[in-house]
């Protein structure tokens, strides 16, 4: 548990630290990078099984026709899995709207 609640601080902070740093470096506003990192961190948080089949998939169809691969979903991916990529995606949704509420 305590791994884990390490893990999901790392996942809000790390987007943080990194667009004040690299705000420095780049003459961009800070929630725009904050958005652009929290965006980059959402999609490599989502399973690329859900959307995309495997070539695995493709190769065992190619020798056996009649192979129908395992279907998984979203929903077989772990509860803290789900957790993490909401609370990823609820740190871009604030974000989002302090950017917009202060322009």
């Amino acid at each position: 548990m305590k791994k884990y609640l390490i893990k999901n601080i790392f996942y809000v902070t790390i987007p943080l630290v990194l667009s004040y740093i690299t705000s420095f470096l780049v003459n961009i506003d800070l929630p725009i990078l904050i958005i652009i990192f929290y965006g980059i961190l959402l999609f490599f948080l989502i399973p690329s099984e859900v959307y995309l089949g495997s070539t695995m998939d493709y190769n065992a169809k190619v020798v056996n026709p009649t192979y129908r691969p395992e279907k998984k979903s979203f929903e077989d991916s772990s509860k803290r899995k789900i957790l993490s990529i909401l609370i990823v995606l609820l740190c871009l949704i604030i974000t989002i709207l302090i950017w917009y509420l202060s322009n």
